[in-house]
């Protein structure tokens, strides 16, 4: 994780051009970021490790997940 972007590991190919990452801060709670995926590279086995920046934070509906 860096102030621009953050990689991660993962075991299955991720195809999308977006994720939606949540951390869970100590003092603040869940806090998720749109980050769009630069880069793919499979490693060992069957991880992947992936690598994106960070593009904005997403405003979701007040009423719930999923959309209605």
């Amino acid at each position: 994780m860096s102030l621009r972007g953050v990689g991660f590991t993962h075991e299955l190919l991720f195809e999308g051009d977006y994720a939606l990452v949540t951390f869970d801060l100590m003092d603040v709670g869940p806090v998720s970021l749109l980050v769009e995926i630069r880069w793919s590279n499979r490693e060992r086995g069957p991880t992947y490790m992936t690598g994106g920046r960070f593009v904005g934070i997403p405003v979701l509906p007040t009423n719930g997940w999923p959309l209605d």
